[in-house]
């Protein structure tokens, strides 16, 4: 077993033994968003960490309203977490880790969904 991989383990573990033990709302130990400080909008990650917290707690509509983006999202983001965990095994193996939906064009097409999210979430 490589050192990454039992880094990602403990360090997912350490995570989410810590979610399961908080509250997700009113928390003093959530990270408070600077730019929603700053203009009173929520940006477009703004209740990430209330979401996640929400999902180990078994309140997955909860969790879909503090972030719909995201919660939708969580696949593609949680492949992304295996294909930096086991790197030899994504390369081996790209039809198995979807290698077409980490390129950098992709990734653009991505930015530009979180930046409109943004917008959007503040308008409606």
């Amino acid at each position: 077993m490589s050192n990454r991989w039992v880094s990602g383990i403990i360090i997912g573990i350490f995570v989410v033994v810590l979610l399961l033990m908080a509250s997700p709302i009113g928390e003093k130990w959530m990270v408070i968003c600077p730019f929603h400080q700053l203009t009173g909008w929520d940006c477009p990650l703004c209740g990430g960490q209330r979401m996640v917290a929400s999902i180990l707690q078994g309140e997955w509509t909860e969790a879909y309203n503090y972030n719909r983006l995201l919660f939708c999202a969580l696949p593609l983001i949680l492949l992304g977490v295996v294909r930096l965990l086991f790197p030899d095994y994504a390369n081996r193996h790209p039809h198995y880790t979807l290698t077409v939906l980490f390129t950098d064009r992709a990734l653009l097409v991505y930015l530009i969904i979180l930046l409109l999210w943004g917008i959007i979430r503040n308008c409606i």
